[in-house]
């Protein structure tokens, strides 16, 4: 997996998130994104569709998630690009931004792109 990305044509490689972005912003959207998984199995479990109610708390969580996703993708990319700006992330697709956020978390929990490493 290559572990870059391309922003008004110029290439950069994805940085690991650091110990702290790790605790403070990332590890409260994982819990977020486990919230919702456990509500759509809920549902599974009890054989039923999902309520207007919760169509609409999902639908809103999704949309932080994405918010969240644009933030931590710029967070991560300034660890070694400090001149990027929101703007440069936010040429991006939503989807998109999703993937490479889940990219740089997994590239973190796996320890690839050290800072240092080759």
């Amino acid at each position: 997996m290559a572990y870059e990305v391309v922003l008004n044509g110029n290439t950069y490689n994805l940085p690991p998130f650091n110990a702290g972005q790790m605790r403070r912003m990332v590890d409260p959207v994982i819990q977020k994104s486990a919230q919702m998984i456990a509500l759509i199995n809920t549902t599974k479990v009890e054989n039923r569709d999902l309520t207007v109610d919760e169509v609409k708390q999902l639908s809103t969580t999704q949309r932080e998630l994405a918010i969240q996703h644009t933030e931590l993708l710029l967070a991560a990319l300034k660890n070694q690009y400090p001149e990027l700006t929101l703007d440069d992330v936010e040429t991006l697709t939503p989807t998109r931004i999703s993937a490479l956020f889940n990219d740089i978390y997994l590239l973190t929990v796996s320890g690839a792109n050290e800072p240092g490493e080759k």
